[in-house]
C-alpha cells in the first residue's frame, strides 16, 4: 500500500518520473538509478493485490459457507464486491486520475481502467468459476500467466469490429490512446492467473494442518527464490519471455520489464518479491521489538485498503490541483510529499477502521 502511495506521488508530482512500460512497445528510459528504484520498487504491488484479493476471497468464502450460507449466495456477495469496486473505478477513481482533462472539458477517454478494474471483474469471474474445482482453476491460471505473456499483443488487438478491438482493450491488451474512450492500464484476463492463485493459496491456508505456519515459511520463501532466479535467468538470456528487450548490459535496461501488458518475467519478478515479502511479513510478526512496533503502525492502511485507495489519490493528485498547489518538483521532494501524505493518512484509517468494526459488532446483535 505504502509503495504504491509512492508510485502515485510520483505520478502526480515527480518532473523526472517515467511510466508506460511496454505500452504499445514502449520501452522506458530512466533518468537515473533513484528514478528507477522509484518506479520498479511499486511493480510488484498489483500482483500482490490481485493475489491477496483472491486469497482472502477463499478464507472468506470458506467461513462463510460453514457458517451455512449457500455456495450460491457467497457467489452473488462476491459478485456485489466487485460491482462495488467498478462503481469507484468509473467514478471517484477516473476523476481522480484525470481531474484536470474533467475540469478543463478536454477529457476523450470517457473510462479510463485501472487495478479496480482488473480486480473487480476477476473478482466477479472467480465467484462462479470456484465451481469448477481446483485442477479447472490451476489450468486457468497457467493460461493466464505462462500463455497470454507469450501471445504477440497485434494477436489480440485492433480487429476491423470497434466493439470486438474495445474487447480487446478490456479483456487482452491495454491500450492508452487519449483519441479512443478506453483507457485501459489492466485488462482482465492477463491478471486472472494472479487471482486464482491467490484463490488457490487461501483454500490452502483453511486447511487444518498442524504444521502449516512452517510449510508457510518455506513455501514463501523458496517459491519466492524460484521466481526471482527464473526472472534473472529469462531476463539475462532477452528472449522467450519477455515483451521488450534490453541492448545495454545496464542496471537501468536490465529492470525496464513490461508492465503494460505484464510479461511472462514482470510476474516472476513480482511473484518472487510478493511472496518473500509474505516471508518477511511473518518474519515480523513473529518478532519483538522496533520492527514488529512499527507493522502495526502501517497495518492500519492494510485494514482498509480500499478507503486508503481513494483518500490517497484525492489527498496527492486532486486538492493540491484545486489549490493551485501542484507542480513538478524533484525527486527528493516527491518523497517528501509521499510521507508527509501517509502521516496525514494515518488518522483517517484508524477512523474508517473503527467505524467498520462497531458498524460489523451492530450487524452482529
Amino acid at each position: 500500500m505504502l509503495l504504491m502511495a509512492l508510485d502515485h506521488a510520483s505520478f502526480f508530482w515527480n518532473a523526472e518520473r517515467v511510466a508506460g512500460e511496454g505500452l504499445h512497445g514502449f520501452f522506458p528510459r530512466y533518468a537515473n538509478i533513484f528514478q528507477m528504484f522509484t518506479r520498479v520498487a511499486s511493480h510488484f504491488t498489483p500482483t500482490a493485490f490481485l493475489f491477496i484479493a483472491g486469497c482472502m476471497m477463499a478464507v472468506s468464502a470458506v467461513r462463510r459457507e460453514t457458517k451455512g450460507e449457500t455456495r450460491k449466495s457467497v457467489s452473488w456477495h462476491f459478485t456485489r464486491r466487485g460491482l462495488w469496486l467498478l462503481f469507484l473505478q468509473f467514478t471517484f477513481v477516473n476523476f481522480g486520475f484525470m481531474t484536470k482533462p474533467y475540469l478543463h472539458g478536454s477529457l476523450k477517454a470517457v473510462f479510463f481502467l485501472d487495478v479496480l478494474w482488473a480486480i473487480g471483474v476477476n473478482l466477479i469471474l472467480l465467484s462462479w468459476l470456484r465451481c469448477a474445482g481446483r485442477f479447472a482453476l490451476a489450468v486457468l491460471a497457467a493460461v493466464s500467466l505462462f500463455l497470454l505473456p507469450l501471445i504477440p499483443e497485434s494477436g489480440l488487438l485492433y480487429a476491423d469490429n470497434v466493439f470486438l478491438e474495445a474487447l480487446g482493450i478490456m479483456f487482452f491488451s491495454p491500450s492508452a490512446s487519449f483519441a479512443s474512450p478506453l483507457y485501459c492500464l489492466y485488462p482482465v484476463f492477463p491478471w486472472t492467473g494472479v487471482m486464482v492463485c491467490g484463490y488457490l493459496f487461501g483454500r490452502w491456508l483453511m486447511r487444518d494442518d498442524e504444521k502449516k505456519d512452517e510449510k508457510l515459511l518455506r513455501f514463501s520463501f523458496f517459491s519466492g527464490a524460484v521466481c526471482l532466479a527464473a526472472f534473472f535467468f529469462l531476463r539475462t538470456v532477452n528472449s522467450l519471455g519477455n515483451r521488450i528487450f534490453w541492448s545495454d548490459w545496464t542496471v537501468l535496461e536490465f529492470f525496464a520489464v513490461s508492465k503494460y501488458p505484464p510479461s511472462l518475467v514482470y510476474f516472476l519478478l513480482t511473484a518472487g518479491l510478493t511472496l518473500w515479502l509474505l516471508f518477511l511479513s511473518f518474519q515480523v510478526e513473529k518478532s519483538e521489538g522496533a520492527f514488529k512496533k512499527i507493522s502495526k503502525i502501517i497495518q492500519v492502511f492494510g485494514r482498509v485498503p480500499l478507503f486508503f485507495y481513494v483518500l490517497h489519490l484525492y489527498l496527492y493528485g486532486v486538492v493540491p490541483l484545486l489549490l493551485g498547489l501542484k507542480k513538478p518538483v524533484s525527486l527528493i521532494s516527491v518523497y517528501g510529499i509521499w510521507l508527509a501524505g501517509i502521516f496525514l493518512l494515518i488518522k483517517p484509517c484508524q477512523w474508517f477502521y473503527r467505524y467498520k468494526v462497531m458498524r460489523n459488532q451492530h450487524k452482529s446483535i
